[in-house]
């Protein structure tokens, strides 16, 4: 297995824009990119433990870390996914990827994977395509909203109501965005 660590994937990368590598040997590998959980409050991508059994079955695997509360908001996490996704199009040939990518994350990493997948203004933003991702695996995701994200953008989030702030809900909620787009895994 071949590892680059502590690679910045945007501009001025801060130490919570940073994402580590972990690749067979060969070339022509698939790569699964891998968010981590913790409520958008803690976590780390060195807590790697899908990395070893995905390069033994020949994937290429990538894990992020984002910037989480208290000193980012929303949509800034969501932001840093899309930016990551996007590096990892970008130089994953360079490291002998075939350029399959599939992007993954389990409970606060996979409402990221399902706000990539459902909201394509976020990769879009970042010159990425669609139908450049292959699929997207959701592991214990908070699907309709994250509750982090809830307290962030509502303050008392248990008594939510569709008034003037039902905008931001749906900005931040795959519910509402769900019907729309189909999965593609």
């Amino acid at each position: 297995m071949r590892t680059y660590m502590d690679i910045p994937y945007v501009e001025n990368a801060t130490e919570m824009q940073l994402l580590d590598m972990y690749l067979p040997d060969g070339d022509d590998f698939a790569t699964v990119i891998w968010f981590h959980g913790g409520g958008f409050e803690k976590g780390s991508r060195k807590r790697d433990y899908f990395a070893a059994p995905a390069v033994e079955r020949g994937y290429g695997f990538v894990s992020v870390e984002y910037r989480m509360y208290p000193d980012a908001k929303y949509p800034d996490f969501i932001e840093d996914a899309a930016a990551s996704v996007a590096y990892v199009i970008k130089h994953i040939g360079e490291y002998g990827g075939n350029g399959k990518i599939y992007v993954s994350g389990a409970s606060a990493g996979a409402y990221l994977t399902m706000m990539l997948c459902m909201d394509h203004r976020f990769l879009e933003a970042v010159g990425v395509k669609q139908e450049q991702i292959g699929g997207y695996i959701s592991d214990s995701a908070q699907q309709f909203n994250h509750f982090n994200v809830m307290r962030n953008l509502f303050k008392g989030f248990s008594h939510i109501s569709f008034t003037s702030s039902s905008k931001n809900f749906c900005a931040c909620s795959t519910v509402i965005l769900s019907p729309i787009f189909t999965l593609r895994i």
